[in-house]
């Protein structure tokens, strides 16, 4: 390794290592900024997805791609919006509505000095976890021109919603489901 690591042996600045950074299993990668305070405890998979480090220091963001990691879905409620074959246009716009509903919660949180009590994913490319949560799930392989919307609440013993009405407006549809949540109203439904 070509960066500065503690030896295998050093058990006990480890164990103080991973308390600090919350480590929960391997590989991990916090990103530290240098007030020694951590900008993100998801580095692997902000670094996974950018690559060319266009958006480094990779601060946090409101809404990821599971294409490029799961990050908070094992820890908190996530809305996840599957799109894997829209267009690219079509993709932004959806995330865009996405953004819309995250941002404002991500934004009061940052404020309040928490955490978010909720994540928020896209699914934009066929593959890895986006396969995986449509497995899981039953909602079936990607369609043509088609979006889904599926709620993960790993938390909650593995429960998961799926939305099952109409999302030819996907802002709307969004909305509801965010709403419909939050309010209890939802089917919910067990992971096997």
């Amino acid at each position: 390794m070509p960066w500065i690591a503690l030896p295998f042996s050093d058990r006990k600045r480890k164990g103080l290592l991973s308390d600090m950074f919350d480590v929960q299993g391997i590989p991990t990668f916090a990103i530290v900024g240098p007030d020694g305070k951590v900008i993100n405890s998801e580095g692997r998979a902000a670094v996974s997805g950018d690559p060319e480090g266009k958006e480094f220091p990779w601060y946090p963001k409101a809404v990821n791609d599971l294409s490029n990691g799961g990050g908070a879905i094992n820890d908190l409620p996530s809305l996840c919006l599957m799109m894997e074959k829209l267009s690219a246009e079509k993709q932004a716009e959806a995330t865009i509505a996405l953004e819309a509903i995250a941002n404002p919660l991500y934004e009061k949180a940052k404020a309040s000095g928490k955490d978010a009590d909720m994540a928020f994913f896209t699914c934009t490319k066929a593959g890895g976890l986006c396969d995986r949560l449509r497995e899981m799930t039953k909602v079936g392989n990607a369609v043509e021109n088609k979006v889904q919307l599926v709620m993960m609440d790993i938390p909650d013993n593995g429960g998961y919603y799926v939305y099952n009405e109409d999302v030819s407006d996907v802002k709307k549809a969004l909305s509801n489901f965010y709403e419909f949540y939050r309010q209890g109203s939802l089917e919910r439904q067990q992971l096997g």
